[in-house]
């Protein structure tokens, strides 16, 4: 029960930049501009277990009048007590994304989905948050029950599949399994064993086989868990209804869902076009599948983006759409040469990211109200970083960002039919996007048609079927021999039209290339250093050089072209890397501050992606076989001699990528006061456009100047 609340705020947030903490240094008295008077710790009334913090909205609605949407994103501070029986408990916080309890952080239901997260608690307890409200205002509710005694199944986030009639499935199911216990454990799930450390959620892949039944309806499938049977039931469907299918992902290991909606009168000894669809924020992967009209023609298949807003389609969304991509062609018959993508509001940004990023990979593409950048969407001005001197640090960022920009890969579309449609009354994501792009695209000469619905909002009924939208991109023709290719970030997209680069000569630059297959491949580069392609054999003419009978070799510059059968070139690693592959969160077991960081760490790559990661100690690590990554955190790690001399080259209070045969992420902080910055990053880690470079000074400057009060930069490898 809360029994006392206070409120400090509304403060200015710049957009995605939650370390900026404006209650450092402490004081009696902050000031704000959104109040000509300081502001102060003052009580806030709640009712009952919900609470509204909340400002003059006209004040705030006066100065994003001048500054954009992004000036109404304010910041408030609350603290207070709450009262209960010691135990543990099960705690929610709605519209927020962390609290603080008797001074460590939980990671609260950021997408309302109903999840709770076991906390320990006191007879008094102490509480903290913050809390960020787009237009000055938001209601917060907290949930309290009692927590179980030992390990339970969360059931409403379990990830599972649909059956169709008749078939023999064999398949995943996700389970997230919390301790509500101070102590790891190991549980077993149908008999293979997990190690689960204190007040952690794991989401573990249980392996099922059915032999569904031959009409619609529900079945029940038992599965183990810690010795006592559990059941959990699957709809059974027909192929005319939107079915859920499960997969394990590449990045983590984790249980992933994706919807599909089979042909009208499907044939499985045809082939069939693929539509991938991307659905906008807050939109289940389901929900966008069953928007559509069944097709005779397409399946229509839907990724996640790990959750309902996700990561912006960006990052680990992107890589959870192309890893879906993979699996439609894998399961269902599929024309490579009739693969369109589309997405709908971030799903339309999604849209430009992919086409622009992957160009080859599709025959046309659809964004539907897409906004562009989220520099325009919701403007980045006013972060602290933009109010104080440019550094070197803050422009290494806006140079790894411009993969996120589409209007800089422009030319990428060059050889790719582009349909835009956009309601011409959209309140939520301006025409502004769509047009912006329409203007860049007609001045480079791309094949495209941009259809604005008058008097049409954001969305519609039947917007994703619209007519005249998809009989524009199958009439529109690209038949351009010259095939360009753009990137800015070789870790996003280093591939297209059968030229595969290698390294470049300056990293986050624009680098380019051009070929003309005819006879020979005729290649005009800027910025790069190796490239080999993939699949051409003959004689190959780059940058004015003649390579004769070049089968399948690695080209570099030096002074001029040449071919080698091998070259250990090297690529910048990025922190957000180490997290697109099954990795490990290793604690120092000498420091009792870096277990509750690996636990929130993890409960927050589950909450934010839907994800798994596995939380130990540093004692445990020899028990854990195989090349995971590791995500190391503490000062005096105790690893075992390969890491421990990556570990000795990380400086003291940084974050720092490393790379051997996997890529180690360490956390290494010595002073405790930059603990709390070190959380308040590790969302920038698990969410999109995170924009995060090899390694990171950490500094208390970063409470007050945000991006600009950090110092970084990039770290080159070989590849693994």
């Amino acid at each position: 029960m809360i029994t006392e609340l206070y409120v400090l705020g509304p403060f200015l947030a710049g957009v995605r930049e939650p370390f900026v903490d404006f209650l450092y240094p402490k004081s009696e008295e902050y000031y704000s501009v959104f109040s000509a008077e300081p502001l102060r710790w003052r009580p806030l009334k709640f009712f009952g277990d919900s609470f509204k913090v909340e400002w003059d909205t006209s004040e705030i609605k006066k100065l994003s009048e001048y500054q954009g949407a992004s000036a109404s994103l304010a910041v408030y501070y609350v603290k207070g007590k709450i009262k209960a029986d010691s135990g543990v408990y099960l705690v929610r916080f709605t519209n927020v994304l962390w609290v603080e309890i008797n001074g460590k952080r939980y990671i609260m239901d950021i997408y309302n989905d109903g999840l709770f997260v076991p906390v320990p608690l006191r007879a008094e307890n102490e509480l903290f948050m913050a809390i960020s409200a787009l237009g000055g205002e938001k209601t917060v509710k907290f949930e309290i029950k009692k927590a179980p005694q030992e390990p339970y199944i969360v059931e409403n986030d379990i990830t599972k599949p649909d059956l169709t009639v008749g078939e023999n499935f064999v398949g995943y199911v996700g389970i997230p399994v919390a301790n509500p216990t101070k102590d790891g454990v190991w549980i077993t799930l149908n008999n293979r064993k997990y190690f689960l450390e204190g007040f952690q959620v794991l989401k573990v892949p249980v392996l099922i086989s059915i032999k569904a039944p031959n009409s619609k309806g529900r079945v029940v499938i038992p599965i183990n868990f810690m010795g006592k049977r559990y059941e959990i039931p699957l709809e059974v469907k027909g192929e005319d209804e939107v079915i859920r299918r499960t997969f394990i992902s590449g990045m983590d290991s984790s249980v992933q869902y994706y919807a599909v909606r089979y042909p009208k009168g499907y044939n499985p000894n045809k082939k069939y076009a693929l539509i991938l669809s991307l659905h906008g924020a807050g939109v289940e992967a389901f929900n966008q599948c069953r928007s559509y009209k069944q097709k005779d023609w397409a399946f229509v298949v839907c990724p996640t983006n790990r959750r309902r807003f996700g990561f912006d389609w960006e990052d680990f969304g992107r890589v959870d759409a192309l890893e879906v991509l993979s699996e439609a062609l894998k399961n269902y018959p599929i024309d490579r040469n009739k693969i369109y993508l589309t997405g709908h509001s971030m799903g339309g940004h999604g849209t430009w990211h992919l086409c622009t990023s992957y160009p080859s990979i599709w025959t046309a593409c659809l964004p539907m109200a897409g906004w562009t950048s989220v520099k325009f969407y919701l403007s980045t001005h006013l972060q602290r970083a933009k109010l104080f001197p440019e550094s070197e640090f803050t422009h290494l960022r806006e140079r790894i960002f411009q993969q996120s920009e589409p209007y800089k890969l422009v030319e990428n579309l060059l050889n790719l039919p582009i349909v835009v449609l956009h309601g011409g009354d959209d309140e939520v994501v301006p025409p502004f996007h769509s047009r912006l792009m329409a203007d860049i695209m007609s001045r480079y000469g791309v094949k495209f048609k941009y259809i604005e619905v008058p008097k049409k909002g954001h969305w519609w009924d039947g917007v994703l079927d619209h007519e005249e939208a998809w009989r524009a991109l199958f009439s529109l023709k690209v038949n351009r021999r010259e095939k360009i290719f753009v990137t800015f970030s070789l870790d996003v997209s280093d591939s297209a039209f059968g030229v595969r680069i290698l390294e470049v000569e300056r990293p986050f630059e624009k680098a380019k290339f051009t070929i003309n297959y005819d006879k020979d491949a005729n290649i005009k580069t800027e910025n790069i250093k190796a490239l080999v392609l993939t699949n051409f054999r003959g004689d190959v003419i780059i940058d004015g050089t003649r390579i004769k009978n070049y089968k399948g070799e690695i080209l570099v510059k030096g002074r001029v072209w040449e071919k080698v059968e091998r070259y250990n070139y090297s690529r910048p690693v990025l922190i957000r890397e180490t997290f697109y592959s099954p990795f490990l969160i290793v604690y120092s077991s000498s420091e009792l501050w870096t277990k509750d960081f690996a636990v929130y760490m993890a409960n927050m790559w589950w909450m934010y992606a839907n994800g798994k990661a596995q939380v130990i100690p540093d004692t445990m690590l020899t028990y854990f076989s195989g090349n995971y990554n590791l995500v190391s955190i503490g000062s005096k790690l105790k690893l075992p001699a390969q890491i421990a001399d990556e570990f000795l080259k990380v400086e003291e209070n940084s974050v720092s990528v490393r790379k051997t045969e996997r890529l180690l992420l360490f956390y290494k902080i010595s002073d405790e006061g930059l603990i709390r910055l070190a959380m308040s990053m590790v969302p920038y880690i698990t969410r999109s456009v995170a924009v995060m470079p090899s390694y990171i000074k950490l500094s208390y400057d970063a409470y007050l100047m945000g991006w600009s009060g950090l110092k970084g930069g990039i770290l080159s490898f070989p590849p693994r």
